[in-house]
């Protein structure tokens, strides 16, 4: 019979002997994960990084990283996302429309996290929200409600504005440039403006050019849709809306913080972290076309009331009431 030492000796030495569990495992592989945007690095992509951080993905150790920042410029996207498509990783993660397409054309079988999309079933990303299928799922923007609503809260703020510049991004003829075009004449016909739209497909050339219409237009205020291309260059469209004194609504907190008068939009901080999510999932064998696509549920309102004083604004009570972030 074993004696008591000699029974634990061998439940030591058949412990060391075991093979790892699949948890520790999987804490030994390396996951391979992409990061592709047409813009440049914004908290959104540290807050992602974190996430995932917090799921205990470090890099160097059972991470890598790939990230390509293309800072507004189509061409060097697509040569990012060629490059990534290459790369034979476990999950791509892009953010906003632009990117999503890219790498929707060159792989349909590595998985797809997308962040910020406006109409990711229009745009052909995903057949449902509850079961998006194929290799893509991620977190929608609500573009065309989104402009419609950013329309009508800067009709409140500038009740006096029957002209209203929209500087719109990107090729007016993809779905979701055409789904948020008929949203906004909609809600423009309801609130008795009329549009003024200045398209910039992709150059600052071009927005320039836009910008120089809008001096010669006059209109009364100016509604700006998000893109990464207006983010970079946001202090020459805010020089511009302020000399002219105009109203502006933007889709980034920061233009408000930063001279803008108005900015509603979702909180995308809030998807990154839950976008974390998803990419472990993914990396622990899940599907992505069983992943539901998510739509925002906070949205924020910011107002700059410096802004609106050095244009002679005054902001209704019953919108500041409403504002998550009021700038003195």
């Amino acid at each position: 019979m074993m004696d008591r030492r000699a029974f634990l000796v061998f439940l030591g030495v058949g412990a060391a002997a075991a093979p790892p569990t699949v948890d520790a495992q999987q804490a030994r592989k390396e996951s391979r994960v992409g990061f592709l945007t047409l813009g440049a690095r914004t908290p959104t992509f540290e807050t992602l990084s974190e996430g995932l951080r917090d799921r205990g993905y470090v890099e160097g150790r059972n991470l890598r990283t790939e990230s390509r920042f293309a800072q507004g410029k189509r061409d060097t996207l697509l040569v990012f996302a060629r490059e990534l498509a290459t790369l034979k990783l476990d999950v791509i993660v892009t953010f906003g429309t632009p990117a999503t397409v890219a790498m929707r054309d060159l792989t349909t079988t590595t998985p797809i996290v997308f962040i910020g999309i406006g109409d990711p079933i229009g745009s052909g990303f995903a057949a449902s929200l509850a079961h998006p299928g194929g290799s893509m799922t991620g977190f929608s923007f609500v573009g065309p409600e989104l402009a419609a609503k950013n329309l009508e809260l800067l009709k409140q703020a500038a009740p006096h504005a029957s002209r209203v510049a929209v500087l719109s991004p990107g090729d007016p003829t993809q779905p979701l440039a055409r789904n948020v075009t008929a949203e906004l004449e909609r809600s423009a016909h309801l609130l008795g403006i009329m549009l003024q739209r200045l398209q910039v497909e992709g150059t600052l050339e071009q927005l320039e050019s836009a910008l120089a219409a809008l001096a010669a237009r006059r209109p009364e205020a100016l509604l700006t849709l998000n893109d990464p291309l207006f983010f970079l260059h946001r202090k020459r469209i805010l020089d511009s809306a302020l000399q002219l004194r105009l109203p502006t609504m933007f889709q980034n907190q920061e233009y408000a913080r930063e001279g803008g008068l108005m900015a509603y939009v979702p909180d995308v901080l809030e998807q990154s972290r839950h976008a974390a999510a998803y990419v472990d999932k993914i990396l622990k064998g899940a599907k992505p076309g069983d992943l539901p696509v998510e739509q925002p549920t906070k949205f924020e309102l910011v107002i700059n009331l410096k802004t609106a004083r050095a244009i002679g604004l005054t902001i209704p009570q019953s919108l500041l009431a409403r504002a998550d972030e009021v700038i003195q």
